[in-house]
């Protein structure tokens, strides 16, 4: 992959302008496609691999040992109640990391875009991570 890169931008404003000018084809996240290309109009699209894809959603969690747990606790049921995550995935294109709201409830840029979920072993990413890393760096991206 590393050596049909071109070239790698400086910042995601470089990068857009460059996808934006036909001078590209990148691996990305759906989300962020969707949020350039409403907000700025930039000409992004986007093809799911009928193998799978990765998907990633927000998480939040309740810090252990928090001073103000009573008031951590109904910030989480506030950002994570059905309404608040809608909100996010209509105005900032965010995916709910909730499976039980309703597809028809969700924004068209989710419900009208059908993917296969890629299965991941996080526990391997996770310790394999650093390895990965650095065998990349070190071997892939150093060729190019």
């Amino acid at each position: 992959m590393d050596e049909n890169t071109s070239s790698y931008a400086a910042d995601p404003t470089q990068m857009y302008v460059k996808l934006a000018g036909n001078d590209a084809v990148t691996l990305w996240n759906m989300p962020d496609i969707f949020l350039q290309k409403e907000k700025y109009n930039y000409p992004f699209g986007f093809n799911f691999p009928l193998s799978g894809t990765v998907v990633l959603t927000d998480g939040i969690a309740i810090i252990k040992g928090t001073k103000n747990i009573e008031a951590a606790k109904k910030f989480y049921e506030f950002v994570t109640s059905e309404g608040s995550l809608l909100i996010q995935a209509e105005k900032f294109y965010r995916i709910p990391a909730r499976s039980d709201i309703p597809k028809d409830k969700l924004p068209a840029w989710i419900s009208g875009n059908p993917f296969t979920a890629m299965e991941l072993d996080w526990n391997l990413i996770a310790e394999k991570e650093s390895e990965w890393m650095k065998k990349w760096d070190g071997e892939v991206k150093a060729k190019n």
